[in-house]
This record gives structure tokens, C-alpha cells and sequence, in this order.
């Protein structure tokens, strides 16, 4: 008899596939110099991963520090990208990409980069310092961290809300 008659045949099981969710996109754009604090925006990217594994961080800067430069080389994780001495193009492709802009730059003179991801429709989460409290309005285009602690919850509240990164952005 056919196999398919036989108690011993092994039934077809049905095993979705599950769906593939698009990854979230963060950026941050500056000079590549310690004070700007990328090697703590890694730390806590590296974190977020861990409970989100469809992150990627792309850091693009400028005038990177070489000493600088390898070391966040050598703490970034495998969803981290460093781009550097970007061209115009290119950075306008990476704001089209991003879902989240953030910064941990604790003297931003002029916001530049905040305007910029603005400009894109992209909510940011940066520190309440400097020119970021001009270009960011806390909890209308994005969110304006006290501390790292604040800063890695309203990076997480954005991950997790798809809504809440849209109508922040809309805003912005």
C-alpha cells in the first residue's frame, strides 16, 4: 500500500513561516570625537538589541579621531555601521532610512543634524542640552533625555511604538 495509508507515515505539518519585521533604523550624524558620546549611544544600542534584535544603528560622522574611530570599531556589535566623510547623497539616504534619530551630544551648538532628521520626518530622542531643546519639542517631534537612564527609555518607547514614531515625526 502507499506510504500515505500506513499509521507510520509521518503527517504533513504546517510551520509558517514567521513574518519578517522590518528592522528599525536609528541614526546619528556628527563629528566623530569623543565628547559626542557615540561610544555610549553603542552601549546602549548594544542593550537595546538584546530585547530587540531587529535594530541597526548607523553613525555617520566627520573628521573621525583615529584613536576614536578603532575603539567603536571595536565595540560596536555586528548591527552597528560607521560611516565616515559621507557624501551629501548619501547622508539624504540615510535619513530617508532612519525611523529614529538620536544623539547623546552634550554641546550642540547650532542642532544641525536635529534639523536635518526633522527636515526628514524623523522623531529624535537627544539630551536636554545645548541647541537641542530649540530644534526638539519633548514629546511632539521627539524626546529631550535628562540623563542615560531617560535617554535609553524614550529611545525604547519609539522602538516599540510604531505609532508614536509616526506621529512624532509627522510633527517634526
Amino acid at each position: 500500500p502507499p506510504t500515505t495509508f500506513l499509521k507510520s507515515a509521518s503527517k504533513p505539518t504546517l510551520n509558517p513561516k514567521p513574518y519578517p519585521l522590518k528592522p528599525i533604523s536609528i541614526l546619528s550624524v556628527s563629528r566623530l570625537t569623543p565628547y559626542k558620546g557615540f561610544h555610549t549611544l553603542i552601549g546602549i544600542f548594544n542593550q537595546l538589541t538584546k530585547s530587540q534584535p531587529r535594530l541597526r544603528l548607523t553613525i555617520a560622522g566627520s573628521s573621525p579621531d583615529p584613536k576614536y574611530l578603532r575603539y567603536l570599531k571595536r565595540i560596536r556589535s555586528p548591527n552597528v555601521t560607521l560611516k565616515t566623510n559621507v557624501s551629501e547623497s548619501d547622508l539624504k539616504r540615510f535619513y530617508r532610512a532612519a525611523d529614529i534619530y538620536a544623539t547623546l551630544d552634550r554641546y550642540p551648538f547650532f542642532g544641525m543634524p536635529l534639523v536635518e532628521a526633522a527636515s526628514f520626518g524623523v522623531p529624535a530622542v537627544a539630551l536636554d542640552t545645548g541647541a537641542a531643546a530649540e530644534v526638539v519639542k519633548h514629546g511632539k517631534t521627539g524626546f529631550l533625555a535628562r540623563t542615560l537612564d531617560e535617554f535609553q527609555e524614550y529611545l525604547q518607547r519609539l522602538i516599540v511604538d510604531h505609532e508614536l514614531r509616526q506621529t512624532l515625526g509627522r510633527r517634526a
